[in-house]
């Protein structure tokens, strides 16, 4: 072999050897060393045209030979540009990361289904996750909107019967207003999470709740001061009515056992007297009637009872 031939072939080999070294220099910033990773990245695709959904593959590993930070910098997607529904494979590409070289890609092709979009118009329904506090009660609740659309694959789709609010009353104690996230249920009641779309995603909830409200009879005792003229007793006390109806909230008048009236002096009094007095009212409830015919009679004292 010619000895000129074979040192130029030799000055070639060193040159490239030279060349890749150089190559790892630059791009790993300096670092002569780089070795091979496998990673798990997500799988995106791109141009899916509008009024389709997709089945397909969400994940591929990458194996990279190189020097990368973060997985977050590798980029896998599928293009699906021109596509309409149907059943296809499809290669993956993988973005060029700086600093690393790709090895391979698995998979490398993927089977995608694309299928139209389906809609579906389905009420709003609300589900109590946790109850009124004791003592009080829910009056009523509204959802904003009542209904929504379902989007999504037609075998889904079609299994939506409603979706759900859920509700939590538990620190609600007047009008009050929330927003909350739905979910897909079916004609059992059971949660559907498949690839669907609820449009919208939340609604605002609506609720007044108050306290609970009962009635009772109780009887009234007048407010009595004063004392008659000298010489003079109160011999009997009439209300009339005796019993008076009390509406108000059941926490608050399941304590009470009766209920007071105004003032009524008997300061220089000497004989038999009614009057019309009105009825203390505990707050927030209401009392019927308000008002009671107080009767007070009155005698003159026997003076044998008081030699007696």
């Amino acid at each position: 072999m010619n000895p000129r031939k074979k040192s130029t072939i030799g000055l070639k080999i060193i040159s490239i050897l030279l060349a890749v070294l150089l190559w790892y220099y630059v791009v790993n910033q300096g670092e002569l060393t780089a070795r091979p990773d496998s990673v798990e990245v997500a799988l995106e695709y791109h141009n899916l045209a509008e009024g389709l959904s997709i089945d397909a593959p969400d994940k591929v590993t990458v194996k990279l030979w190189g020097s990368f930070k973060e997985p977050g910098q590798i980029k896998a997607f599928v293009d699906l540009t021109g596509l309409d529904k149907g059943d296809f494979r499809l290669p993956v590409n993988v973005e060029p990361v700086k600093g690393t070289m790709l090895t391979t890609v698995n998979p490398d092709i993927v089977n995608v289904t694309l299928q139209e979009i389906s809609e579906h118009r389905v009420p709003v329904n609300y589900e109590i996750t946790r109850d009124p506090l004791p003592g009080y009660q829910l009056l009523d609740i509204v959802t904003v909107p009542d209904h929504c659309i379902i989007k999504g694959e037609e075998e889904i789709v079609s299994q939506v019967k409603s979706v759900v609010s859920p509700v939590d009353l538990s620190n609600i104690i007047d009008t009050s207003s929330f927003s909350t996230r739905l979910t897909a249920v079916d004609a059992q009641g059971n949660y559907i999470n498949g690839n669907i779309r609820i449009v919208p995603e939340k609604v605002t909830v609506y609720v007044v709740v108050a306290e609970k409200r009962a009635a009772k009879k109780v009887p009234v005792k007048p407010l009595i001061t004063g004392k008659a003229e000298e010489g003079y007793q109160v011999q009997n006390i009439i209300v009339e009515p005796e019993l008076i109806n009390l509406l108000g909230s059941e926490n608050r008048i399941g304590k009470i056992t009766s209920l007071g009236t105004e003032e009524i002096n008997l300061a220089g009094k000497k004989e038999t007297f009614n009057q019309e007095i009105a009825v203390q009212i505990p707050e927030n409830s209401r009392v019927a009637p308000a008002t009671v015919k107080v009767t007070v009679e009155i005698v003159k004292i026997d003076n044998n009872e008081v030699e007696e």
